[in-house]
């Protein structure tokens, strides 16, 4: 909420009169920045989860955020908006929403399926799917933050997100 349409104008050198052309207010602008990552690729790459196990399309999952955060210059701050925007629009977490939930769903699914199959640890399935999207959340603001203060970036192993989900007797 405190980006405001004042600091966009301002960022991006333009008048107010040139975005309101293009938008109708702030909410606009997001959706079009999340429109970017709901390309025909999405839906492809999902259909191709269907075909894995559970645990192992959540593995892809987190193994595909990890790659897009470290290979597209454009892609942490995209899916820290991203994040940011369904988290504020979506807690407590109501999937059925007219709000976007690019992989929310998804996600949700597969931890579902994968406590049935004994592959994702037993517990409130929507509690871990709150869980993983603010670890992803953090993980991309400190991306961005360490980028912005030109300090060399780390992310963790896949392993290390997976632990999340990860089934322990």
């Amino acid at each position: 909420d405190s980006v405001t349409v004042d600091k966009i104008v301002e960022k991006a050198k333009c008048s107010h009169g040139l975005f309101y052309h293009y938008f109708k207010n702030k909410e606009d602008i997001y959706k079009a920045l999340l429109a970017r990552l709901t390309l025909d690729k999405f839906d492809k790459y999902q259909e191709s989860l269907n075909c894995l196990e559970p645990i192992d399309a959540l593995r892809k999952i987190c193994t595909n955020i990890l790659e897009q955060i470290s290979k597209r210059e454009d892609a942490p701050y995209l899916l820290y908006i991203y994040l940011t925007y369904n988290l504020q629009a979506n807690v407590p977490m109501t999937l059925g929403n007219d709000k976007p939930t690019l992989g929310f769903s998804k996600i949700l699914s597969l931890i579902i399926l994968g406590q049935e199959k004994g592959q994702v640890a037993l517990g409130d399935p929507e509690e871990y799917l709150v869980c993983f999207v603010s670890l992803l959340r953090g993980l991309i603001y400190t991306h961005i933050n360490k980028i912005a203060h030109k300090k060399p970036v780390t992310l963790p192993s896949v392993d290390v997100l997976m632990n999340l989900f990860i089934r322990k007797d």
